[in-house]
Parts: C-alpha cells; structure tokens; sequence
C-alpha cells in the first residue's frame, strides 16, 4: 500500500515546489489549483507565504507564524555510510568547536554578549586551546551568506573540524538562516553533538525529541559551556550522537528522505496508517497441494514424547496500529522510523498473572499449580497467550539431510509450518517424498542463490515467532520447545543455540573472532536460532542494501548482518539456550 501517485487526478493532496521568486500569481496559475484546496506549497529558500486555502512548507526557525509545516533542505546529500566517521572513539580531539564568520553590524546585544563570553571563555582558559577550538573570523561559503552568523569555509574543511570535535556550537540567529540549518544536520552527520545557545525551532519538532540528539541552553549560560559539557559522561555523549546519527539517516539525509519524512508528519496530522510493510511473495516451484508426503511411524507407547492436541494458531496482525504500544512518538523517535506499519512488533509487554485467570489462550503450568517435567511439556505457560512458531530451512543440494532434518520435527508440539527456502537454479523434483509430520511443508526459491534468503519475510510466515534452521542441523523437542518459552519472555532479541565471540587483540591490533566454546557472547548464530518475524522486514527493507551486498559477495557473513542488525535496533544482545 502506498500513499504517493504521479497521476494528480487520483491524489487528494497535491504537492507543488515554489521557485525562489515565486509570487501568490504562481500558485494561481497552478493547473489543478482550486482556490489552493488540499495543496502544500513548499518553498526552498525559506519564505514562506500562504495563497488562499494552501498549506505552506518552508524553513524559518524564526517566524513561523506563516508556516504549517518547518521543512529543511539541504545542499549536500549523504552518499554512503563509509563517509561517515566513526562513533568511536567517544571523546575526540577537540571537546568543543565553533567555527563562524561574525558580522559585527547585524548581530543583536544579546549575541554581542555570548561573543564575549566566548572569547573570555578561551583568554581565561588557555590552557584548554586544543579542547576549545573557536573562530570568528575566518573565510566564508560564498555559497551562503545570509544571517549573521555566517558558514566558515568550504564542506570538506568544515567536515574535518566537526568530524575531530566532541560538540559543536551553534547560535540561533534573529533572523531567518539557511546557514544554521546547514551546521545543525552537517553536525548530526559527522558525529559533532549540537550545542544550541538560544531558542530556534527545529524540523518536525512536534515529533522528533531533539533532546535526546542536542544540548539546548540559554545564551546567558554562554560562560559555563565548558563546565556544563565536562559533566556529561561517556554513555550520555555517546548516546546523543547515536541517536543525532539516526535521526539524520531516517529524516535529513538527503531531500527525497526530508519529503518523505514531512509526507509521514501530515499523515499522522490526519490520523491515518503509513503504508503498510508488505511481506515477500516468493517464487513457487509446484503447487503446494501436489507436494507428496510419506507417513512416519507412530511415538507407540512412549507418551512423554506424544504431543497433547494442539489446533493450528496463526498470529493475529495489525493488532496495535491505535494503541501506545504502536506510539507514533516512539516511532519518530526509533532507529526505524514511522514510514511503515507493521503486521506485528516484537514488544515485552505481559499482563500479570492475576489478570490471566480464565482468559482463553493462557496455558499456565498444570493449570497453574506447577509439577515435573509431564506437564511443563504439555503447557506452553508463560505470560503471553497461546501462539505457534514457523521453521524456515535453507538448502542447497543435500536433499537426504533435509529430509532427515525434516522428520525429525515429526511431532514438534507448537510448530504451525515448515518453509523450505530452495536455493538451487533448479527446481526441486516433483517426485521428493516429503515426510508426513502433520503440518504443512511449502518450498519456495527466494532471489537467486544467496543467504539473504534466509530472511525474507515470506507471505506464508503467518506466526511472530521464527525458528531458522540450516539444513544439518539437529535438535531435541526438548531443546526446541525450551528455546521457543524463552524467546516469549524475550521477543525482541535472538534466541539460540551456537553462539560465537568477539575480542580486541592488544598484539595485533585486530579484531578476533572466536568460534571455541566461551563464557563471553557475542552473536547467536542463524543456523539454530528463534527470533521476530519483523526484523526479516528490516532486514530486508530497512538495513542499508550494501551489507546484502557483502554477504552475496562473501557467501558468508548473514549471521553476523542479522545479529548486527538486531542490536543496533534494540542496543540488547542474543541470549544463548
């Protein structure tokens, strides 16, 4: 589902880009006008005016008295992340920079005085001229020169400044000024936390918590910058620069993201849905219907092996589009944004015991009175409702493992469905006996032959929860169903089985990858592990696409780009079962 056409006769909002000397007799003379009914009007140099029933989008961090909504441009987009400096270390060379051309004859009193405490704050600090790296009076952009606080030099020698400097300072003007905005996003690019002296309006304010990407003070606070920085610690610095580098790559990276991101902010103004995440239709080699299977052998008179019976739950989608555990805040403020809706997010949150007595779908223990091994078998328990989980299997070429992995799942109490992910050029043989383990079995190809396939969010993954196994891999119901309860109290993070781990080495200088058993974790391999089907969307449409790149390049490395992937998004690490 999307929200944009070109086709002007299907829209009920209409976009239209004002040249710089635009007058009210433009928009008029606009083909589907209609006294500026459903229009926006955006205006790239800052302006800004409204023309009868318009809507009006510009950047004036200073008047927005004619403005319904503060859009940013910019003049340099973003190319690729191998341009952005690192987030380490985290104390840089210079605590603090501010790099501007002061024009003595349009700056205010006010400004005059944070000049002087700027400057008394270097005299009486000399000591600190590395820390402290301040100039007035340098060359200006001569592609802007607009307010009074003019841009220093050319992009690549601003950049090796703030790319080097802990904090930047920047001084909101009296005036309207594009060159405020370019120092705030250029800060967030590379890293440099925005110190802002003065109260401006920033982009999309009334969702994005620039308190948690900028340090806002007073100007009459101008003389205690130094002290005032020196108190934030490592996490604090680190964190605001984190959440400074995520919200330029989501909003500001480039102009397309900055329309897309002010399209997002007059959606949620009318309280629609974005566009739904939509999951991958794969390639099916035969119908699903002619897939022939073999019936295994009964469990006899074992029963601790038999499974009670258990009918086929799919998850239910979309469940939370309205409620605060799908906050639109949250959203905004979130490494992946509010662009998509998604059929289900991975939240942690239960209902307490008391509130499950003779709800359907809670399994306590023994109806809740506890006991061995025969009953924690026969009830999921824990704290969510009841719900199943899907196995996918990639495979190349080794048929008879597969077909042995896949019967010993023969009986696996909460499982809904088995995906085989085929990844050969040829399609499997129409002959195959596929076991009979009481639960469908559907092969599907992905895009070519790549591991990256292991995660596309097949249409046919109708539960949360996944378990992605390699086609030689082995494991007891014991271990599954354990694994499965403990990915339920935890189903935002990786749940399984082999895991690996990472050091510095002090000798060499390198990174060392460990794959001997370890007290210390790192990542959870994805030949044997559970986790939410919604970060197969992320992977897929949210991960930058040069990372799947690498991995068809190196057929290798998926497991580190999942487990990456999950951390970034929820700073939290995969628990080993």
């Amino acid at each position: 589902m999307s929200y944009r056409t070109t086709n002007p006769n299907e829209a009920c909002v209409l976009i239209a880009l004002m040249p710089p000397s635009a007058t009210s007799e433009y928009a008029k003379k606009l083909p589907f006008w209609n006294n500026g009914l459903n229009h926006i009007l955006v205006f790239t140099d800052g302006s800004g005016f409204s023309v009868d029933l318009s809507m009006v989008a510009a950047f004036n961090i200073v008047n927005m008295r004619s403005i319904d909504l503060l859009m940013p441009f910019i003049l340099t987009n973003f190319t690729k992340h191998s341009d952005l400096p690192s987030m380490i270390p985290i104390m840089r060379r210079h605590l603090l920079s501010f790099h501007c051309y002061q024009r003595l004859d349009s700056i205010s009193a006010i400004d005059h005085f944070v000049m002087k405490q700027l400057h008394e704050l270097k005299m009486h600090n000399a000591e600190l001229s590395n820390e402290l790296l301040f100039n007035t009076n340098c060359a200006t952009d001569p592609s802007l020169s607009d307010n009074e606080w003019q841009l220093c030099e050319r992009f690549s020698k601003r950049t090796s400044i703030l790319s080097s400097s802990t904090f930047s300072l920047l001084v909101c003007p009296q005036k309207h000024s594009v060159s405020f905005w370019v120092r705030f996003q250029e800060a967030l690019r590379f890293g440099a936390v925005p110190v802002i002296l003065g109260n401006c309006n920033l982009p999309f304010d009334e969702m994005i918590d620039w308190k948690r990407v900028s340090i806002q003070l007073p100007k009459s606070r101008t003389g205690e910058l130094y002290y005032i920085l020196k108190t934030y610690s490592l996490i604090d610095i680190f964190y605001l620069r984190l959440h400074g580098r995520d919200m330029y790559l989501q909003y500001f990276q480039s102009n397309e993201t900055i329309l897309s991101s002010a399209l997002s902010l007059m959606i949620q103004r009318v309280k629609l849905l974005p566009a739904s995440s939509n999951d991958f239709q794969g390639i099916y080699p035969y119908n699903k219907s002619s897939i022939q299977a073999q019936k295994l052998s009964s469990y006899g008179n074992n029963a601790l092996l038999k499974p009670p019976s258990i009918l086929s739950v799919s998850s239910s989608k979309f469940g939370h589009n309205f409620s605060t555990r799908n906050s639109v805040h949250e959203r905004w403020n979130s490494v992946t944004g509010p662009f998509l809706t998604y059929s289900n997010l991975p939240h942690t949150m239960f209902l307490p015991p008391e509130a499950q007595k003779n709800l359907p779908g809670f399994r306590p223990i023994s109806n809740g009175k506890g006991g061995d091994g025969r009953y924690f078998s026969s009830s999921l328990g824990g704290n969510s409702e009841i719900e199943m989980f899907t196995i996918i299997i990639l495979t190349y070429n080794r048929l008879p493992i597969l077909l042995s992995i896949i019967s010993n799942l023969h009986g696996l109490q909460y499982l809904h469905k088995i995906i085989v992910v085929w990844n050969l050029a040829s399609n499997p043989a129409l002959d195959i006996a596929w076991p009979n383990i009481g639960v469908p079995i559907v092969v599907v190809r992905g895009n070519g032959n790549s591991l990256n396939n292991r995660f596309l969010p097949f249409s046919d993954i109708e539960t949360e929860a996944v378990l992605s196994l390699d086609d030689d891999v082995t494991l007891s119901r014991e271990e599954i169903n354990f694994a499965f309860r403990v990915w339920r109290e935890n189903r935002d993070r990786i749940v399984g089985f082999p895991g690996r781990f990472h050091s510095w080495n002090s000798k060499t200088n390198t990174w060392s990858y460990n794959t001997d058993p370890s007290c210390e974790l790192s990542l959870v391999l994805t030949g044997a592990a559970f986790f939410h089907k919604y970060y197969m969307h992320l992977y897929h449409y949210y991960m930058p696409a040069e990372i799947r790149e690498k991995v068809d390049e190196f057929l290798n490395c998926e497991d580190l780009a999942f487990n990456f992937l999950v951390a970034h998004v929820t700073r939290k690490p995969p628990i080993k079962v």
